[in-house]
């Protein structure tokens, strides 16, 4: 029995097949494992970009997701549903442009613009299309994206939780 792809993996997928139409030299990691792998190579194939689409695999975490980041142009988050992704924090923390959902917490870390609609694949094609073209919108999405990140460090959450303390015990 397979679970629902939460994360969105067969829309990413799907855009992928219009991405590639182009900009054919385009590639997509997917990174983690799990038990619907088999399903989406299988998906990959029926579409014909079996040789464009990497499974990574299962992966720790820590240096190894770094490590990944750190060679990638783009994160892409697609999802049908999502809390506050820390998946897309480690990127933007990465300085990576982001594209993500309009769902959950996505919404609270990106502008409207770097966001499409969730199942919507042929909307995230046009999104992935456009970034990927403009190298100066991409660094322009990275600045602000390692900015953004240092709001959420684990520094800044220290701070804010001593200052409500302070407010409670005022109060």
């Amino acid at each position: 029995m397979s679970h629902v792809l939460y994360k969105a993996q067969d829309i990413l997928i799907e855009s992928m097949k219009l991405v590639l139409k182009k900009i054919p030299k385009a590639r997509l990691l997917l990174v983690g494992d799990g038990e619907n792998r088999k399903m989406l190579q299988i998906m990959c194939k029926d579409l014909g970009i079996e040789d464009k689409v990497i499974f990574s695999g299962y992966v720790k975490g820590g240096k190894e997701v770094f490590d990944m980041l750190d060679k990638s142009d783009l994160f892409v988050l697609p999802s049908r549903q999502e809390g506050l992704p820390r998946a897309m924090l480690e990127a933007f923390a990465r300085g990576l442009p982001c594209i993500g959902s309009h769902v959950g917490g996505i919404p609270e870390l990106l502008e409207d613009k770097f966001m499409v609609p969730p199942n919507n694949a042929e909307a995230l094609s046009n999104l992935l299309i456009k970034v990927l073209s403009d190298s100066n919108l991409m660094a322009s999405m990275s600045q602000i994206n390692l900015e953004k990140s240092r709001s959420y460090s684990k520094e800044h959450f220290e701070k804010e939780r001593l200052e409500y303390y302070k407010r409670i015990l005022n109060d």
